[in-house]
């Protein structure tokens, strides 16, 4: 019984939904034109999303957790300071300078910030990258020329205190 109630409904249903839509609810061709007429066309602005532009600098200090020591890095295309610290005592481990620096590379591009830069007092060729990214912390590469040895690992960035 319950079913013969529900097949009543569902063609009563059916039934109104023709009979409303041939009874003159559709629209005559000449209503549709004047309804075209008076509509106004939206339209999308044309928006370049485009990505954002590097900030063009690293600067901060990072932890190199397996040698426990602290990079502080201030190297922009105009200035480059870049100083190796021990994480507890502070002490300076070396600070590299233009005078013991040689092939200094600052490149900043869509994928990033990357500092490069060899050390023949020390054997090694240094390499950061910051890449697009909301972490702040490094990609390092050192690579020991005298042992054929590389150290590869990210760093932590512990915050923003720059050295002169």
């Amino acid at each position: 019984m319950k079913k013969l109630h529900a097949i009543a409904f569902v063609t009563s249903v059916l039934f109104l939904g023709f009979f409303a839509v041939g009874c003159g609810s559709t629209p005559a061709p000449e209503t549709v034109e004047d309804a075209v007429e008076d509509t106004v066309e939206e339209s999308t602005p044309d928006v370049n999303v485009e990505r954002p532009s590097v900030s063009g600098s690293i600067q901060g200090t990072w932890y190199d957790e397996k040698y426990d020591c602290d990079w502080t890095l201030n190297v922009g295309a105009s200035n480059k300071s870049i100083t190796l610290r021990d994480a507890k005592s502070g002490s300076l481990i070396y600070k590299f300078t233009d005078d013991n620096v040689q092939n200094f590379d600052f490149q900043a591009g869509s994928d990033g910030i990357t500092v490069q830069f060899d050390c023949a007092a020390k054997n090694r060729n240094y390499k950061f990258k910051k890449a697009v990214s909301l972490s702040k912390d490094l990609d390092m590469d050192i690579y020991n020329s005298k042992f054929n040895t590389r150290h590869q690992t990210v760093i932590t960035y512990k915050g923003y205190k720059v050295e002169e």
